[in-house]
């Protein structure tokens, strides 16, 4: 995924200093404005030329957990996206030990495993769409259950988790999933009240399980989200309804988007690059609304490119990174190799993950 223009634009014009006035405007395309409302009142989106300064606020302050302070979270550093949620049991122990004599703090882990046809004895899955058969949420052995010793694991090894809901692309399923089951696209996913309840109900069995646990690092609407043709208001609305239903089921983990440049409670930066210009500039704006910013994954085929887009995390107001993705030789053979993947183990494991997580691990965030 690449910083679209559209993210940079907006970007530049956020950085305007100042907070707007009670009811003044405060965004939209083409605003050069103050961006930030002053206290007792919130930017809130009306549509996508104006947001206005509305009474309210947003607090960021989390009464346990994994919080947030300012620009920083109370477990930021060097951090890889992974999936080892339906890997075996000894896998999971495998990485987080690794993970943990690197210096990693935070994995993103897959939270769903959506099937649409039934699945033989020894397959993982965590949720069936089956044509004529109501959606099953699977608890047992072969479903959530793996997911608790993912987060058993990481708790034992001092890991904490960054959790996704459901995919955009088709991989374990996602919204595909879905939408082959209620008969709609991936676009009208967003709004259709069936797939949507589905959706929250899935959320709600994951959340349950570990709301009270400290492995939490934050819970993730959604992989990538993007509605291809939909009006912006589409994601918004989506993002702002689920994220406060996700808040009412647990008040105590913060809660991002996914997606590719915009967060809630934590923002997120999925960019292929991150370089200077843009990194500096989604960085300044997420400081300037007292929230910290993960560059939740980036990744390089060519592997050394990836160091001068360490070094914007490194210069910036930027509380963590997350590389894509971390990979290992396992009892099975090689991890999944997209390209992007960085072997433990290898030189340039150390030059692009050790080094990096001791500089970010060392780094003082404001």
């Amino acid at each position: 995924m690449k910083l679209s223009l559209a993210i940079i634009t907006s970007c530049a014009v956020a950085l305007v200093r100042g907070q707007a006035a009670g009811y003044a405007q405060c965004g939209g395309q083409g605003w050069t404005g103050a961006t930030t409302c002053v206290s007792g009142y919130k930017c809130a989106y009306q549509n996508s030329y104006y947001s206005q300064c509305v009474p309210g606020s947003v607090s960021t302050t989390l009464a346990t957990s994994t919080k947030t302070s300012s620009t920083s979270s109370t477990k930021p550093g060097t951090t890889s996206t992974t999936s080892t949620t339906s890997a075996p049991a000894s896998t999971a122990t495998t990485i987080n030990s690794y993970a943990k004599a690197t210096g990693l703090k935070v994995l993103r882990v897959w939270g769903f495993n959506d099937v649409t046809t039934a699945q033989g004895s020894g397959s993982v899955w965590y949720q069936s769409f089956i044509p004529g058969q109501a959606p099953v949420i699977n608890t047992g052995t072969n479903g959530l259950q793996r997911l608790d010793y993912v987060v058993q694991s990481a708790q034992a090894h001092g890991i904490s988790l960054i959790i996704n809901f459901v995919n955009n692309w088709s991989d374990y399923g996602g919204m595909q999933a879905y939408a082959t089951y209620y008969n709609i696209s991936t676009t009208e996913w967003y709004t259709n009240e069936a797939a949507q309840a589905q959706y929250k109900a899935y959320i709600a069995a994951v959340v349950a399980r570990y709301k009270t646990n400290t492995a939490i690092f934050s819970w993730e609407l959604a992989n990538e989200p993007r509605c291809t043709g939909c009006a912006t208001s589409v994601i918004t609305n989506w993002a702002t309804s689920i994220s406060k239903y996700i808040k009412s089921l647990d008040s105590n983990h913060m809660v991002s988007v996914g997606d590719e440049g915009f967060g809630l409670t934590v923002a997120n930066d999925t960019s292929y690059p991150f370089t200077s210009g843009p990194g500096t500039c989604h960085a300044n704006v997420t400081a300037a609304a007292g929230k910290p910013l993960i560059l939740e994954e980036y990744g390089s085929q060519t592997h050394l490119n990836e160091l001068p887009w360490q070094g914007t995390v490194l210069s910036t107001a930027t509380a963590g990174s997350m590389y894509w993705q971390y990979g290992d030789t396992l009892s099975t053979g090689k991890t999944s190799d997209d390209g992007n993947t960085i072997y433990y183990g290898t030189d340039e494991y150390t030059t692009l993950v050790t080094n990096h997580a001791a500089a970010l691990n060392a780094k003082a965030v404001p």
